[in-house]
């Protein structure tokens, strides 16, 4: 069984972002990828996976 690469999407929201940065930033994330992880203090990182594709 192979399974292909996990792609990361990595989202980087900086101090005074306003809602409509963040959305369009996010409308280029798969709408299936899942969230697994955040980084950051005042800058945040926010980091999606897309799911590999059951073969």
């Amino acid at each position: 069984m192979e399974h292909p690469p996990l792609v990361d999407h990595e989202l980087i929201v900086t101090a005074g972002a306003v809602a409509s940065d963040v959305s369009s930033v996010l409308a280029t994330v798969p709408a299936d990828a899942v969230f697994v992880d955040h980084y950051g203090d005042v800058d945040l990182m926010l980091v999606f996976r897309e799911v590999p594709a059951n073969d």
